[in-house]
Parts: C-alpha cells; sequence; structure tokens
C-alpha cells in the first residue's frame, strides 16, 4: 500500500565514519542485551542485523543501523527496565508524545545528537536501535483483512504527513508521480501531526495483544502488516545466534523468517551499487564531536 515510507536505504557513508557508527551500535547492543537477558526479555535480532549475522556474524558491512523485534507483551518490562538507566531512553509512539517519526519504538542513547539531515526538524535525534513489536494477526479472515488495512492506512498516513514537513529530505530521488501522491495525501491529513498518526498505527498495530492466535506480524517493518506475517512458530522462544563475537537472541526458525522477509537467495550480498545504507551528517557523543 505504501509507495515508500519511514528512512529507506538510498545513501553511502564513508567507510571510517561507518566504522565508528557500528561501534558506539555494538556498544548499545551489548549493553541492552546484558540488561535483556538479565530480566529474561527476548530482544529477537529481525531485518538487517539478523541477516548481517546469518552472512558475516555482525553488521553487513554498508549498514548504519540495527533491527530488533520484541513481542508487545515485553515493551512494558523494557520500558521498566530502561526507566532506570543512566544511559538509554525508551522512546514509543503515543497519542500525546512529540517526535515519532516512525510507528514503532527506539532505544535512545542519551547525551548523544545524531544527525541524518541538516534540515531543521522536532523529531529526536539521537543514535538509537530500531525495536519492530511482533503483533498477533487474528485467525478471522475478515478480522485480519481489517486489521491489515487499519494498520497500513494509518502508517501510510503517518509516513505521508512527515515526508510534507520533517522528512522532506526523504523526497529527493523520487519519481515526480510519487512525490505528487505523497504531497496531496500529507496535506489532506495535516490537520494533524504525523506524531499523531504514527502512534494511532501503532495503537492500532496491538489490537490483538493478549490474544490466542496461529500468526504474528511485524506491522512496523519494511514489508508491513501483511509482507510480514508469519507464523508463531517462527518465533517461539527463539535461539541464539552469533553477532560481532556475541550471543544475541534469534527467531527459533531463522530461514524461514529470512526466507520471507528477503527471498530465497538472501545469502547472496546485492551488487556494489545496491549497497545502500541512511547515511549521516554529524555525530556526538557525550559532548564530543564524532562526525562533523
Amino acid at each position: 500500500m505504501l509507495l515508500f515510507s519511514g528512512y529507506e536505504k538510498g545513501n553511502k557513508m564513508g567507510t571510517s565514519d561507518l566504522k565508528i557508527v557500528q561501534d558506539y551500535l555494538l556498544e548499545m547492543v551489548i549493553d541492552i542485551n546484558k540488561m535483556c537477558n538479565e530480566e529474561n526479555i527476548p530482544l529477537f535480532a529481525v531485518g538487517g542485523t539478523l541477516l548481517g549475522a546469518v552472512r558475516y556474524k555482525g553488521f553487513i558491512p554498508w549498514d548504519d543501523d540495527l533491527d530488533f523485534g520484541m513481542k508487545r507483551s515485553d515493551l512494558p518490562k523494557l520500558a521498566k527496565l530502561l526507566e532506570e538507566s543512566d544511559k538509554y531512553d525508551l522512546h514509543i509512539p503515543e497519542l500525546d508524545s512529540q517526535g515519532n517519526y516512525v510507528r514503532f519504538p527506539k532505544i535512545l542513547r542519551k547525551n548523544t545528537i545524531f544527525k541524518q539531515t541538516n534540515d531543521d526538524v522536532v523529531f529526536d535525534q539521537r543514535l538509537f536501535i530500531d525495536i519492530f513489536t511482533i503483533e498477533n494477526v487474528p485467525n478471522n479472515p475478515v478480522q485480519k483483512l481489517i486489521h491489515g488495512v487499519q494498520s497500513e492506512l494509518l502508517s501510510m498516513i503517518g509516513s505521508y504527513v512527515f515526508f510534507t514537513t520533517d522528512g522532506r529530505f526523504l523526497l529527493g530521488g523520487k519519481s515526480k508521480p510519487a512525490q505528487l501522491i505523497v504531497q496531496v495525501i500529507g496535506k489532506l491529513f495535516g490537520f494533524k501531526s504525523y506524531s499523531y498518526w504514527n502512534a494511532k498505527a501503532f495503537q492500532v498495530f496491538g489490537k490483538y495483544a493478549g490474544k490466542k492466535t496461529d500468526n504474528v506480524t511485524l506491522p512496523g517493518g519494511a514489508k508491513h502488516y501483511f509482507g510480514e506475517i508469519l507464523s508463531q512458530q517462527v518465533f517461539g522462544e527463539g535461539s541464539k545466534i552469533d553477532f560481532c563475537n556475541i550471543q544475541i537472541d534469534a527467531p527459533k526458525d531463522i530461514h524461514g523468517y529470512l526466507l520471507n522477509r528477503y527471498g530465497s537467495d538472501y545469502m547472496t550480498p546485492p551488487s556494489v551499487e545496491n549497497q545502500m545504507n541512511h547515511g549521516i551528517v554529524y555525530f556526538k557523543v557525550d559532548g564530543k564531536e564524532i562526525i562533523k
């Protein structure tokens, strides 16, 4: 349903800058992984993070972010855990919060500035890890259709309102027809902020939390609600996988997840010209300028 959404990869970062960002992200993974393990909170590697662990036992060499999945029921536990942290914050999209430029939670490193644009924006610009909630999909096909359409529609509106306000820098390079559609929809629904629409989407994602269902989805993921649907058994109780010489949580059926997410040739890297990342223009940690 979405023409494009969120931070799509479309830039290339210099090798030295990329390694710096990866090192700081790895520090976050080590810290958060340790805290979650101590409290028995599964934090599943998903998306490019899981793919990197399988292909390279670490980061995809050109990647500059981290993706994890968490069951909706475990999110309050993580929130309580990070309340006591002097190093990390957890941002959960809520209707009364600002800066919800995506429709899923993020773990943010305190005392950092992590800019991916030079534009003046109001959303939170700190080093982050994405947390995609694993949501129940109703067994009833009509309810499933309604839930999926609501989730994708609200996600689309939030993205397009963002693209016509603080996310204008992401429109460059898109086709003129796509830009026109985004601008029309974004302005039509601009009577509410993108923070509101993304929080509303996140609220709808969890409609069937606590229900017994056969399938789950990661509706905040790159393939959205319908494209991310998997059997409950794919995540199950999880497994462990190596990532940069530490053990992190992964789905029980790693192959089944990657097959759905990337297709049967997921072990084949893309061509060099398609090895993109989000890019960064400025990075500051604890008062020290790291990238400028």
